[in-house]
């Protein structure tokens, strides 16, 4: 059954979620949701910015699954990446704390989940382990969601090559980079309202931007109110990262980091556009 989340936003099944309602020839959007990386805030926030009669599917699927959605001239297709090292570390914590977590990583297994993000990490013996305790699977999970091509709800959580996620993807990480480069909006955890923004210039181009979208005006800029899903984890940073831990980090997300530079770059590309066709500043 469908569930309403919030207002103009409705959980369809699974993680597919739509935001706004379609009408006419107003265009479509698909959304790659990488689980941690803010898709949640992200689906719930974008239906402030909407504009009448377009409609956002997310959902935490492959890209080449969603962009297959695409129909139309017009439609529009994107995702948001994190800086990976912290986005691994929520991925723990996220198995760890949440109560879904606790709901799937079996008892027999908890022992791993429940001690530290070190020993969390050894686990996965640098990516040789494909067990993801049914939780998340840390070895280039972003590089993976935006390289395989599966239908199914959640197979980017899962390894390549494991049972959940069997299809071995030959050069995942440049299906990933020609990926990035064929959507329509890449935005960054590290920088969620500037990326909303970005959002809104592209999906919404008859709407002027909202007024939390002008960085030159401080009262407006501060007048953000995000959405922010709180699953009972500590405060977290990536600076409470150790030598060891990070370490471990280097052989699990180093297809990620070149994912996550490009991706850094062409969201800069495409903020400056926009910030000169709107003329308004953005990045402050």
């Amino acid at each position: 059954l469908e569930q309403p989340l919030a207002n103009n936003v409705t959980q369809v099944h699974g993680t597919v979620v739509d935001i706004g309602s379609h009408v006419g020839e107003k265009p479509e959007w698909f959304f790659v949701h990488v689980p941690k990386a803010a898709g949640t805030s992200f689906a719930r926030d974008v239906a402030k910015v909407l504009q009448p009669g377009v409609h956002v599917q997310s959902a935490e699927k492959c890209s080449l699954a969603m962009k297959r959605l695409l129909t139309r001239a017009g439609d529009g297709w994107g995702g948001i990446v994190r800086e990976p090292r912290s986005h691994v570390l929520s991925q723990y914590l996220m198995c760890k704390n949440s109560k879904w977590g606790k709901l799937v990583v079996p008892a027999q297994k908890r022992e791993v989940i429940n001690g530290t993000f070190l020993r969390w990490l050894q686990y996965f013996d640098t990516g040789r382990n494909l067990d993801d305790l049914n939780c998340y699977h840390p070895l280039n999970l972003q590089t993976r969601a935006f390289s395989c091509d599966d239908d199914r709800d959640e197979v980017p959580h899962h390894a390549t090559g494991s049972k959940n996620n069997p299809t071995m993807v030959a050069d995942p990480l440049g299906v990933a980079l020609r990926t990035l480069d064929t959507m329509h909006f890449v935005g960054l955890t590290e920088r969620y309202q500037e990326s909303l923004c970005l959002f809104a210039a592209l999906a919404s181009p008859d709407l002027d931007l909202p007024a939390f979208c002008n960085c030159a005006d401080e009262m407006a800029w501060q007048s953000f109110n995000s959405v922010h899903e709180n699953y009972g984890a500590p405060h977290h940073s990536v600076a409470d990262i150790t030598v060891e831990e990070h370490r471990l980090l280097d052989a699990l997300v180093s297809d990620d980091e070149v994912l996550y530079k490009a991706a850094r770059e062409r969201f800069e590309r495409d903020m400056h556009a926009v910030e000169r066709k709107r003329k308004v500043r953005i990045l402050c």
